[in-house]
């Protein structure tokens, strides 16, 4: 878990505080494996695609970027609170649309699990019932 006194374990005290720190682990992460993954194929196998080596700069890049925008050490906590919620319903929103783009038949959905459309709802709730809108900047 967080480091005790730091930003991601404070936040984590916080309704809808988990967000943040955990997205921002995952977007690390795949960065890393896509950096990793670039020095494998230009580096060790000294091979130069034409186009898949930039998707995997790219991917390890814009993942280092939503980190970084995720736990700035200039943010207050109410702030990542809200940047960590904004981009979990971005993933539901994507996730959304790649259900809907695969025909997902949500009448067959087994639960425990729920569909996209059932989590940002669902999220939205908790949103407005902690008031975590009210961390957004400006």
């Amino acid at each position: 878990g967080p480091i005790a006194g730091s930003p991601a374990a404070v936040e984590a005290t916080h309704p809808l505080g988990q967000y943040a720190t955990r997205i921002a682990s995952f977007r690390w992460a795949a960065a890393s494996e896509n950096a990793l993954a670039w020095y494998r194929l230009v580096a060790d196998a000294r091979v130069m695609t034409m186009a898949a080596h930039c998707t995997l700069a790219r991917a390890a890049l814009e993942g280092a970027a939503v980190c970084r925008w995720l736990v700035e050490r200039e943010l207050t906590v109410e702030e990542r609170r809200w940047r960590g919620t904004v981009a979990q319903l971005e993933d539901y929103r994507q996730r959304r649309s790649f259900e809907r783009s695969i025909g997902l038949d949500e009448s067959r959905w087994i639960a425990p699990g729920k569909p996209a459309r059932v989590r940002q709802a669902d999220l939205e709730r908790e949103v407005k019932r902690h008031g975590v809108a009210d961390g957004c900047p400006g």
